[in-house]
């Protein structure tokens, strides 16, 4: 269906025993969906890519799992994104059953933009994701308290300085 994948993005799933490589599904020089690949047995086996999201212009995938036992979230994974044909709007997607299923593309509470996102889970099930606003001249961050199933505004965490 596609030409190649690429930006594979790893993750480990520890409630679920689960290896997860999100990757960019390419069609020529576009990006064309958002693929999750599992592999239940250390990566010696995958199984065929599940879709996370299917769109043209999507760019800029990351993902990550919640490993720690006694979060509300445990087990929950986070793959995010964003569309780089609609100003960079940044997208979000959770996965509760190790990367077999995931849930609709979601967005901010205020649809922002941004580039580059790296979600990180903090020990309580909060996730973060710092991520660059869209003309890249501040660094945002975004957050879930709820397992993904909604998400903050992002926040201006700093003003880029051009450095000579």
């Amino acid at each position: 269906t596609f030409d190649r994948v690429s930006d594979p993005s790893v993750a480990y799933d520890r409630s679920h025993k689960t290896w997860i490589i999100s990757s960019l599904a390419m069609k020529g020089s576009v990006g064309a969906g958002i693929l999750a690949s599992r592999s239940t047995n250390s990566g010696r086996t995958w199984a065929k890519p599940v879709t996370i999201a299917l769109k043209s212009g999507v760019d800029k995938d990351w993902i990550v799992c919640d490993n720690t036992a006694t979060s509300a979230h445990y087990g929950h994974c986070y793959a995010e994104w964003d569309d780089n044909s609609a100003g960079n709007v940044i997208y979000l997607s959770t996965s509760a059953d190790g990367g077999t299923t995931w849930s609709a593309p979601a967005t901010t509470a205020n649809r922002a933009t941004g580039l580059g996102g790296q979600p990180v889970v903090q020990a309580n099930g909060t996730v973060i994701v710092p991520i660059d606003n869209a003309d890249e001249s501040a660094v945002l961050a975004l957050r879930s308290t709820d397992g993904g199933a909604s998400w903050s505004s992002p926040v201006t965490v700093e003003i880029g300085r051009a450095h000579v």
